[in-house]
């Protein structure tokens, strides 16, 4: 049996692990050495596996539970999709900007799992930026107007678009949580920014246009070529990242290209645990 092999796939971020079968039962030092690798550099890139669903969701229960926090993940099963072709597809088409899921909640994902089944042949790429490396490159002005603030991050479920068999089932709920906008990561002790500009409402201290300037300044940081990595999807390919310590983006794709992953979300270790029966966190 190989030994797992972590290389280095950006100079801020993430590995590509060789040498891994994610559809078997890992060994402990293999899931300690994938824990550790994630925690302290974000994303783990694992290509050529063959996968069900089932097979997917022991994996990702290596990083830890499933999250079924939210009106979306506590109706779904354990792995969903994102695809613009699947009735059950969720968030299929489009550009992404930057953001981390979940931000709008008080205890966010620790992080996320997509699996490749189909992608196009142009675009359609997630891309992955440090929030570590964006807090270093900061400048201190910046650095010192967020330090000590607050950011209120909000989401309107009622407003997104879902996939059909899902939609019927989500009530309209509006999602809100205060973050700080400068936090320590608890896996690593790395200091990261908790501001995803798309569901940040306010930061604590400032006007609403004084808070959309020091949020454009964020975001031209997190998108600046020299920290972003771009994932080209090839059939196959298996990523998990920290939601936490890298922010991720969509680029744009042809519409009628077929474009589905499968996706797991692992929750925060101190989620609450779900209840099947009342359908509830408790």
């Amino acid at each position: 049996m190989m030994s797992p092999t972590l290389v280095p796939l950006h100079p801020h971020l993430g590995y590509e692990v060789q040498g891994v079968d994610a559809s078997q039962p890992l060994a402990p030092m293999v899931r300690e050495l994938l824990r550790g690798a994630m925690a302290t550099r974000g994303l783990l890139v694992l290509r050529n596996q063959v996968l069900d669903d089932v097979q997917q969701v022991a994996f990702a229960r290596v990083f830890g539970r499933i999250s079924k926090q939210g009106p979306i993940q506590s109706k779904s099963p354990d792995a969903t999709y994102v695809s613009n072709v699947r009735k059950d597809g969720a968030f299929g088409d489009g550009e992404l900007n930057f953001h981390s899921d979940q931000i709008y909640f008080e205890h966010p994902m620790k992080a996320i799992m997509l699996y490749g089944i189909e992608v196009p042949a142009e675009g359609g790429e997630t891309l992955f930026s440090s929030s570590s490396a964006a807090v270093q490159k900061m400048p201190q002005d910046l650095r010192d107007s967020l330090a000590g603030r607050s950011v209120l991050t909000s989401l309107d479920y009622g407003a997104l678009s879902y996939g059909e068999e899902l939609r019927k089932q989500v009530e309209a709920k509006v999602a809100q949580a205060r973050h700080p906008a400068l936090g320590v990561h608890e896996a690593s002790g790395q200091l990261i920014h908790m501001i995803s500009p798309d569901t940040a409402k306010e930061i604590e201290g400032y006007s609403a246009q004084e808070a959309a300037a020091l949020l454009e300044r964020v975001s031209q940081i997190v998108s600046s070529d020299e920290l972003v990595y771009r994932h080209r999807w090839t059939k196959g390919d298996l990523l998990v990242w920290d939601n936490t310590l890298l922010q991720h983006a969509r680029s744009t794709f042809e519409s009628s290209a077929p474009r589905t992953l499968r996706r797991c979300a692992i929750a925060s270790d101190h989620e609450p645990e779900f209840n099947p029966t009342s359908g509830a966190l408790t």
